[in-house]
């Protein structure tokens, strides 16, 4: 069943106003030089923390394993699944840009190196957005909606999750707090954006037809198969990020039986 009109524009006011929150807060941390004080701060704090703890963290950031993420977590409805999709397109379009246009050194390539404490990949170019930071965010607004009806206890830890998720971009020395900021508002500005195109063309409406849910779980099997020969920089997190794409193989195994099943049962009826 569709969501009232009522909480589909409630819902779309409090993300405007989270992702405009977090776009001021990147904006003024960079703006007022606060990114070095806070970027050592952080890293200080964060490294009371197993270094891959945040490997494991940065490696679910990857657009790719947040889309993963909101295909095991779906019900039928398929919501979380199209919010991802129309996020990846949306915002990968928007950090590109930024990349592109404005492209800001990393921490590793303006502080000494001894100075920064770096777990897994060393980064120093494209810093501004963080990407692992808006998937991660727009995983987090996916997750946390399609749990407000049923499970409202779950939503804090979920934003709690998210937060982490976001947290691990300094703790690994990839990026400033403020690339961090400004990657969570695109994230989440992309979630509100892909809404209001959804409303029109229903992508979660598609997808949870007998067709839509035997296409994706091929695309979801391919996701993960990419995942798993994915070199992404951490090896620390190999564990987790095995256990993902193994996780998504069975799930599009079991995504593509139910479609199959609905397709028989539609042309029985």
């Amino acid at each position: 069943m569709a969501p009232p009109r009522r909480l589909l524009a409630s819902s779309a006011a409090r993300l405007l106003l989270l992702g405009l929150v977090l776009l001021v807060a990147g904006v003024t941390v960079l703006g007022v030089s606060l990114d070095k004080p806070l970027f050592f701060w952080m890293q200080r704090e964060t490294a009371l923390l197993p270094a891959a703890f945040w490997s494991a963290w940065s490696v679910l950031g990857l657009g790719l394993s947040a889309a993963l993420l909101a295909a095991l977590f779906a019900d039928e409805t398929m919501a979380p699944v199209a919010t991802m999709l129309w996020s990846l397109l949306l915002g990968g379009l928007v950090l590109q840009a930024f990349k592109h246009v404005w492209p800001m050194p990393r921490p590793l390539a303006v502080l000494p190196a001894e100075a920064v404490h770096v777990i897994g990949a060393q980064l120093r170019a494209g810093s501004l957005p963080s990407g692992h930071s808006a998937m991660i965010a727009a995983l987090g607004c996916a997750l946390a909606r399609a749990a407000w009806p049923r499970a409202r206890a779950l939503v804090p830890v979920i934003a709690l999750l998210a937060a982490l998720g976001c947290i691990a971009r300094v703790a690994v020395g990839a990026h400033w707090p403020s690339d961090v900021l400004v990657g969570a508002a695109v994230g989440v500005l992309s979630v509100a954006a892909g809404d209001a195109i959804d409303a029109r063309w229903s992508l979660r409406a598609w997808l949870a037809t007998a067709n839509g849910m035997r296409l994706f779980a091929i695309v979801q099997l391919v996701a993960a198969v990419v995942l798993l020969g994915t070199r992404t920089g951490y090896p620390l997190a190999l564990p987790i990020q095995w256990l993902l794409g193994v996780a998504s193989i069975v799930s599009a195994v079991l995504r593509w039986r139910t479609g199959a099943r609905a397709a028989a049962a539609g042309r029985a009826a």
